[in-house]
């Protein structure tokens, strides 16, 4: 081949040599194209000129050339074609490497042995050539953690308060141990019976839930996707303890009043109701709360754990059908009027019925706060601290009280029901 073309494809004789047959049935087309273009040019300096005699020549020389090369192109076709019936197995790489890789198969092919098997060897690239290869998909959605459902908060109002308020919540009510209805049928010319009424003062205090966590300043840049997580981690850990409170609080040092101490007990009483049920107990604690005071009070919620209520749920009669009283609704979520709301909080065995118009929620105007700032010495460290708070409290007025009613064990208020 031209020595010109092959230094303008920048190949030199020996790595021609090592070509494949695929690789020189390209070389050999372009090597047609660029004869094609010098001898054009050649033959348009000889039209100038007049002198045809280098024309006739180049030619010549082409032709012999391309006679060469196809028969070079041929020669090697056969050769593959003949290993290919001999069973080669793989005819990558060039003509020369095959024949050295394979030059006892071909001496033993030409004596007859057609049955001799062809190998090339190769070297296979695995995917764990990358050493420490920690490429993947990365899932970056970040779940939160899970949590019990909340639902004291949202079943009773809210009030939010200003400030200069001294921490506290004033307010008077009815002082019912003192108070007397007297009123009566007079007769002509008797005297009329005198009531007596009076209202006392009372007060509860706000107080405070709080959390917080430090952190360094890297990893507030380095990770800021996770440090984005804290406010929503830290508000969550506020409401999970404003929950417990609104819940159980005592009211005592920095509790809160909570519902189970605001709550009068439910006395049960004996009514005779054959194989008495949960559906039974919450029409009956409505009855306490709504008899003789149903011109205020009418009982509009029922809460418990999702035991009881599956409870509820799950009872069957003697031939195992479902038992669905008709003052329940179908989804088993309404009994006589009054929600059943799941409170996972609530412990087993126990439930809290009343009307959730008597109860207040109290919280400062700025609700739930976060802030940042620096303690002892986290300026030199390169810290900060985040913190969260809130200030709440919860009332029940003395004389709303009996607007609830907390079953503190249902199953003997079940037994004393069915006698």
């Amino acid at each position: 081949m031209h020595k010109e073309f092959l230094i303008s494809k920048g190949i030199s004789e020996a790595e021609y040599k090592l070509k494949t047959v695929e690789e020189l049935q390209v070389l050999d087309k372009e090597y047609q194209n660029y004869i094609a273009t010098e001898f054009d040019k050649k033959l348009e300096k000889a039209v100038k000129t007049e002198d045809f005699t280098a024309v006739k020549t180049e030619v010549e020389e082409l032709v012999e050339e391309l006679s060469t090369v196809k028969g070079i192109v041929e020669e090697q076709n056969g050769e593959i074609t003949q290993l290919k019936e001999s069973g080669i197995k793989n005819t990558k790489g060039t003509l020369k490497q095959l024949l050295e890789t394979n030059a006892e198969a071909i001496k033993d092919s030409f004596t007859g042995k057609k049955d001799h098997t062809f190998y090339v060897s190769k070297a296979l690239t695995l995917s764990s050539a990358v050493t420490n290869n920690t490429d993947s998909f990365r899932d970056d959605v970040l779940s939160p953690l899970a949590v019990k459902k909340l639902a004291i908060y949202d079943l009773f109002r809210k009030v939010r308060i200003g400030k200069n308020n001294n921490g506290t919540i004033s307010y008077r009510d009815w002082d019912a141990a003192t108070t007397v209805r007297a009123a009566a049928m007079v007769a002509e010319g008797a005297a009329f019976p005198e009531s007596a009424v009076k209202w006392e003062q009372f007060s509860i205090n706000i107080k405070k839930i709080g959390d917080s966590i430090p952190y360094t300043a890297e990893f507030a840049y380095d990770l800021a996707r996770f440090a984005d997580e804290l406010n929503g981690f830290l508000n969550m850990n506020v409401k999970l303890v404003e929950d417990t409170q609104l819940r159980s609080g005592t009211g005592a040092g920095t509790n809160i009043f909570g519902l189970e101490t605001l709550a009068p007990a439910y006395v049960p009483v004996a009514a005779g109701i054959s194989d008495a049920s949960r559906y039974d107990l919450v029409v009956k604690v409505s009855e306490d709360i709504v008899k003789g005071l149903g011109n205020k009070f009418r009982a509009n919620y029922a809460l418990m754990n999702l035991t009881e209520i599956n409870k509820m749920k799950l009872k069957k009669d003697a031939n195992n059908n479902y038992v669905m009283p008709p003052f329940v609704s179908r989804d088993g979520k309404e009994i006589s009027g009054i929600m059943v709301i799941e409170d996972n909080g609530f412990a087993d065995n126990t439930m809290i019925i009343g009307d959730s118009r008597y109860g207040t929620i109290y919280e400062d105007e700025d609700g739930y706060t976060i802030s940042t700032g620096m303690v002892n010495n986290q300026f030199l460290e390169d810290e900060e601290t985040i913190k969260a708070r809130k200030r709440v409290c919860f009332l029940i007025k003395e004389s709303e009280k009996v607007g609830h009613r907390k079953v503190t064990d249902i199953q003997a208020a079940l037994t004393t029901l069915a006698s």
